[in-house]
Parts: structure tokens; C-alpha cells; sequence
């Protein structure tokens, strides 16, 4: 009878040793992971088994960047180990970032074995431990912190909305889908009837703040509030949410996605009698409301424009991209200085190999820095000091055209770079063009075209060029500015030339900006085409980009006094531009935001600087104002007749 206890005792002997090897054989395989992941190796399709074939991309980009981020040197403690079948968790808490933005963060790893391999599956940072409720019956059971539950409920609501917009815009089309979304009568009408007490244009702006701050948990801040302007500033989880949850991004595009975000918001606000423009500014997003003029009914003329952007209008991007189809080259012709333009192309950048575009040309770069600029994109790592450095040369202290830069370098350390990264073509000729251009026969414009010829010579790469729109015209001659009223003379552009050596391979798109008139003999901006592309885009209400020619937009004329009507009887749209892009109303505009003075030029005098970095900085954010733009906006274009 008492060998039976020893019997026991050997046995449980036995097993201990064979979990102890089992734990240690698991170690190793997480060993081995590591090593993978620290060498590169995991850049590896095959080394992948994802739970579905569509999250192999989006997991294979997760590692790349985990892998550039996490420090792999310090190998840290053991993860905690639980073998599942053919599968092995392992949760370990990792240390990603530098200096103060350094951060830690807690990931359930799971690889699964296959004849003694190990292959990657899936990585979480949400897990639920209900491994440990013991048995049944239970009315208790883990929880998590409340963020993370946000971000499920969330999550499950993204998947939902973006299914159904995917299966609307194969039925009826996007614009359909989008206008499925528009709720903004029900949330107008909740903020009157909950928020009683302040009048309803407040009542609309207070409310969206504690939805966003107690229902969202996303951190408002209302920044400022009037009767007619309102700021609030918070952290959408929607876009961070789209960046790390591989599945959306099979399913709806970047654009798209943006698209839904902000139809919403935008038909909220128009519901309660508010304008609204949408600036990021990082993982931050801003609101800037400002209150509806009243508006007399369109009249008749208006209505095809309307009815044309509502059918025929795109999302900018891919109204973007759809250009490459038929031409080679296509010129996004700028304001400067605009942050919703130039946060556009950024958001652009990872979407360029989708159309086959492999060179993005920018006349904000100076050519004397493509050596720099390359060595920037291709390093292993983002170097912001010497992206920066390359803006200094360019005297270009912006941040959203930095932003631009790191677009780049992060789309070609990604998967769908492959063999063949986006290059920048920096186009800009040196401060000093005119001593070392003029002599020559050349002229800044001329510069920046050959560079791009001599770019694609002998190729069939396409390009999306982005510059100045007074650089860009194509099939339109610019006037010099006319000496009492009359021209005497036409600018060759770089858009001129380029229409020259390549036809219809070329074309152009002009991003929305006021013009410029004289009346009484002094210049004021006026609204483009007398105002009919505003009136008509607001009332759509929505950003939207669209062909010109061929389109009810192409007679549209322009005030009288226009300089760009100047030289030009009988002025048209079509002969300006080929395609349109509006984002906003006018008043609306913000301008782009300056990177920090200690960054930029911290060897230049501090007070000087400093004085005069905070004097631009208040004018980007009011740019309207510091624009002289206020006598135009008095007049909405709506009250007048087309």
C-alpha cells in the first residue's frame, strides 16, 4: 500500500518535468520570434499564417513598424506563456518611443506551430482574461480599463458603418452612401432639447463637447465660443483606429474613410446653422465653426452646377487619382500656406501607388537638396532633424510640408513599397535664381519644367506635381499685370511648357482659392467664377473635386476686373483649369502651422525670432483676416445672381 503514494509522487514528478520542457521549448520559440522580428526577417510573407488571408498586409506593416519602434536589444523579462492547441500566447509588456514620448504597452502575441515550425498569427493589445473565472455559476468577470472598452465599442461600430457604406456605394453610388450617414437633423434637434438652457447655436457646440468628452471619452476642448464663431479642439479615435485595425483597411479606402468622419460632422453642423472646417493638426483634430449668413433661395442657373457635384463630384483624392488613368502628369495647383491643401497631399502619399504614381514633384523643395532629400527617404529610420533642415534651406518652416516628407519615407518602408519607392522631386530653383538664371536665357519656371523632363525622359512614370497654381497653368497664358488696363505681355509657365512637350498627357487641377480683382483701381480678392463654385459646393456641402471641361462649370465667366480675365475676352472656367478641387467655404481657411521655432533655427538670435514666429503663427491661424479677405466674405455668394 505504500508504493501507490510513490506512484503518485513519480508521476507528478513526470509532469512537472514535462511542463518545465514544455515551458522552456515555448521560451525559445519566443526567443526565436524575437530574433526574427529584431533581425527583419519577419518582412517575410511566408512567414505568416494570419487568422485571415485579407490581415497578412496590414500584420506584415504592423511588425515593419513595431520592429522600428520597440527596442529589441533589451530582451526584458519572460512573457507570460499559454499553449492553446497548436497555438502559443505570449504576453509581454514592451517600451516603444524615445526620451519623453517613450511609452509602454502590454500585447498578447500568438504564433502557431506547424510541424515543428512556428508562424506568426496575430498580435492584440486588447485581451480579455477570462481564463480566470473559475467555475460556473459566475455573475462576475474581468474587466478592462475604460478606454479600452471605448475602443471596442468603437471598433465593432466602424465595422458595421464601413460594411454598409461599401455595399451602399456598390448599389447607389458613394454619394448616396455618404448621404445614408447624415443625421444631423436628429443631432441638431437633441442638442435644443437637451442643452435648453443657452440659445441653440451655443446649445449645438456645448453639446457636441459633452458627447464628445462623456460619451466618446475623446478630450474636448472648447477653445472658444461666440454667437458666431465657436473652436474645439480633441483626439478622434476614428483615424487611429483605421491605422492599427488591418481589416478596415481592406475594406474602404483612407479617403473614404476620412470622408465619412467628416460628411457627418459637416451635415451636424449645417443642421444646427453652423459652417464647419476640419483641420488635423497630428492626432488632433480641430473644429472651427462659424454661423450660417442667411441665403436667398439659388436661382435657377445654379442648379445644374449643384445637381452636377452632387452625381458627378468625387472625394478629392480619388478624384486625384482618377486623373492618372488618362495622363501622365497631373498638377495640383496651390494658394500656399493652406492646411487643408497641403494636409490633402499628405494624405495623399500612401495612396500614389495605388494609380501607378512613383514621383511626387514639389516646387516647396529646393533641387539643390535632392541628394539630401533621397538619403532622407531611404534611411532606416524618419530623421526629422535633417527633413527639417531641407524646409530651412527651402526658407519653408511648415509643418504640414514636413508632414508630407514623412508620408513618403513611412510609404516606402512599408509593404506596399516593394521594389520601387516613391521618389520627391524637389523642383524649386535657389533663392538667387534670377543672378543664375536670367543671364542664362532661363527663368524659375523653366528651371522646374526641364527638371521634370529631364526626370521621366525616356519613361512612362507618372507624376503628381505640386506647386503654386501661377506655375502650374497648362493651356491657360497668364498675363503679366496689365499696365493701365492693358496687357502687353503673357508669362511662360511651367505648366505652359510642359503642355507643350506633352499634349493632354498633362493635366491640371486648381485647388480653391479667392482671386484677385480690381475695383476703383485697387486690388481686393474676389470670389472665383463670381462666386457660382462656392454657392454650389456649399449647398452640396461637402468636399468635392470634379472635371471642368465638359461639365456645366466650363462657361462660367468671372467678375469684371479679374486679372485672370484680363487679356482674355470672354474668359471661361475650361480655359483656366481642366479639373476643380473645394474643400471649404472661404471663411473657413486656416493656414498651415509653423514647426517650432527651437527646432527650426535654434542657432538663429532667440528674441528676434521668437517675436516674429509668434506674429506668423497668429496670422496662419486667421488667415482669412491676415489675407485682407474680410470685405469679400461681407458678401456671400449667394445673394448675388450668376
Amino acid at each position: 500500500m505504500r508504493i501507490a503514494p510513490l506512484g503518485v509522487a513519480a508521476m507528478m514528478f513526470i509532469a512537472g518535468a514535462a511542463i518545465a520542457a514544455d515551458r522552456q521549448s515555448d521560451l525559445q520559440t519566443w526567443r526565436s520570434f524575437r530574433e526574427a522580428l529584431r533581425s527583419g526577417k519577419m518582412a517575410d510573407p511566408a512567414r505568416y499564417r494570419p487568422l485571415l488571408p485579407m490581415l497578412r498586409e496590414p500584420l506584415i506593416g504592423f511588425m515593419s513598424d513595431m520592429r522600428k519602434n520597440v527596442d529589441w536589444e533589451d530582451p526584458g523579462p519572460d512573457p507570460e506563456v499559454f499553449r492553446v492547441g497548436d497555438r502559443v500566447h505570449y504576453i509581454v509588456t514592451l517600451a516603444s518611443g524615445q526620451g519623453e514620448s517613450k511609452s509602454t504597452g502590454t500585447f498578447c502575441f500568438t504564433l502557431v506551430l506547424e510541424q515543428g515550425q512556428w508562424y506568426f498569427q496575430h498580435v492584440e493589445s486588447i485581451f480579455l482574461r477570462l481564463d480566470k473565472i473559475g467555475e460556473p455559476p459566475v455573475s462576475s468577470f474581468p474587466d478592462l480599463a475604460e478606454g479600452q472598452k471605448l475602443w471596442i465599442r468603437d471598433e465593432i461600430q466602424a465595422t458595421k458603418d464601413v460594411r454598409l457604406f461599401a455595399q451602399l456605394s456598390r448599389d447607389k453610388g458613394k454619394a448616396s452612401a455618404l448621404d445614408w450617414f447624415k443625421d444631423g437633423a436628429g443631432y441638431a434637434l437633441q442638442a435644443r432639447t437637451w442643452v435648453p438652457f443657452v440659445s441653440p447655436a451655443r446649445a449645438f457646440i456645448l453639446y457636441l463637447c459633452w458627447d464628445l468628452a462623456n460619451l466618446r471619452g475623446e478630450a474636448a476642448v472648447l477653445e472658444s465660443l461666440s454667437d458666431q464663431e465657436a473652436r474645439v479642439r480633441f483626439s478622434p479615435r476614428a483615424f487611429a483606429l483605421y491605422e492599427r485595425t488591418g481589416h478596415l483597411k481592406k475594406q474602404i479606402s483612407g479617403e473614404d474613410f476620412r470622408s465619412l468622419f467628416e460628411t457627418v460632422w459637416l451635415d451636424r453642423a449645417q443642421s444646427a446653422g453652423w459652417d464647419l472646417s476640419i483641420s488635423y493638426e497630428g492626432e488632433k483634430c480641430v473644429f472651427r465653426f462659424v454661423r450660417q449668413a442667411r441665403k436667398q433661395e439659388p436661382s435657377q442657373p445654379m442648379q445644374p452646377l449643384e445637381a452636377f457635384l452632387s452625381s458627378q463630384g468625387r472625394p478629392p483624392g480619388d478624384y486625384v487619382l482618377s486623373r492618372f488613368r488618362d495622363h501622365r502628369i497631373v498638377l495640383l495647383g496651390e494658394h500656399h500656406w493652406i492646411r487643408h491643401d497641403a494636409s490633402m497631399v499628405r494624405d495623399l502619399v500612401p495612396r500614389l501607388p495605388e494609380a501607378g504614381v512613383r514621383i511626387l514633384a514639389l516646387e516647396q523643395l529646393p533641387a539643390a537638396e535632392q541628394a539630401r532629400i533621397d538619403r532622407i527617404l531611404s534611411a532606416e529610420t524618419w530623421d526629422r532633424r535633417e527633413a527639417i533642415a531641407v524646409l530651412r534651406r527651402a526658407q519653408w518652416p511648415y509643418r504640414e510640408y514636413l508632414e508630407i516628407l514623412q508620408a513618403a519615407w513611412k510609404l516606402n518602408h512599408g509593404p506596399s513599397a516593394k521594389a520601387r519607392p516613391l521618389s520627391v522631386l524637389a523642383l524649386a530653383p535657389g533663392a538667387d535664381w534670377r543672378q543664375e538664371l536670367l543671364p542664362k536665357g532661363q527663368t524659375y519656371d523653366s528651371f522646374m519644367a526641364k527638371r521634370l523632363l529631364d526626370r521621366i525622359g525616356g519613361t512612362k512614370d507618372k507624376v503628381l506635381v505640386y506647386c503654386g497654381i501661377h506655375h502650374a497653368f497648362t493651356r491657360y497664358s497668364q498675363p503679366e499685370f496689365p499696365r493701365e488696363g492693358r496687357v502687353e505681355r503673357y508669362m511662360d509657365r511651367m505648366g505652359n511648357i510642359l503642355w507643350r512637350e506633352l499634349g493632354e498627357d498633362v493635366f491640371l487641377i486648381a485647388l480653391h482659392r479667392p482671386w484677385t480683382c480690381v475695383k476703383g483701381g485697387k486690388e481686393a480678392p474676389c470670389y472665383p467664377a463670381r462666386g457660382a463654385i462656392d454657392c454650389a459646393a456649399a449647398k452640396v456641402g461637402k468636399p468635392v473635386g470634379f472635371d471642368v471641361v465638359g461639365s456645366p462649370f466650363a462657361e462660367l465667366g468671372a467678375e469684371p476686373g479679374a486679372y485672370y480675365s484680363m487679356g482674355h475676352p470672354g474668359f471661361q472656367l475650361q480655359g483656366f483649369t481642366d479639373g476643380y478641387i473645394w474643400q471649404r467655404p472661404l471663411r473657413g481657411y486656416e493656414g498651415v502651422e509653423l514647426i517650432p521655432l527651437e527646432e527650426f533655427a535654434p542657432d538663429l538670435p532667440a528674441a528676434r525670432m521668437k517675436e516674429f514666429w509668434v506674429k506668423e503663427s497668429a496670422k496662419l491661424r486667421d488667415f482669412p483676416a491676415a489675407h485682407g479677405w474680410e470685405g469679400m466674405l461681407a458678401s456671400p455668394p449667394c445673394h448675388e445672381s450668376h
